[in-house]
């Protein structure tokens, strides 16, 4: 597969699944409620291109505060069979907020947060 078909911007968001398998996920300011539905599908097209279960690197370091849409959304998202592990990283105060949401939604164990990218990859790859 080729790079338009792993790496897709969708407004200011980027969705991308790398060669290692790990699908990229960077979130800037609002997810608009048009861009919504196009994200989620986007990254679920993606999951389902990956090879078994795919880990997932989320960046909400320029996050704003999710909306009702985006929670229902992410808590979809977690059920996906796709997923492997999740790792975020970038925790503003807001993301703080988006991150209590998304633990609290799933009670997974193989969802954690970093301070930076190179822990989460490290965890990803460990």
């Amino acid at each position: 597969m080729n790079k338009e078909e792993r790496e897709i911007l969708i407004g200011k968001h980027t969705v991308c699944l790398g060669e290692d398998n790990i699908l990229y996920i960077t979130i800037v300011g609002d997810i608009d409620e048009e861009k919504i539905e196009i994200l989620f599908e986007t990254i679920s097209k993606l999951l389902e291109m990956g090879k078994g279960k795919v880990s997932v690197l989320v960046n909400i370091s320029k996050a704003k505060k999710p909306s009702v849409k985006t929670r229902n959304h992410i808590a979809q998202f977690h059920t996906n069979k796709k997923v492997g592990q999740i790792a975020i990283f970038g925790l503003t105060p807001v993301a703080k907020v988006m991150s209590a949401f998304a633990v609290g939604i799933t009670k997974k164990r193989n969802i954690k947060f970093f301070d930076t990218k190179e822990s989460a990859l490290a965890w990803l790859n460990e």
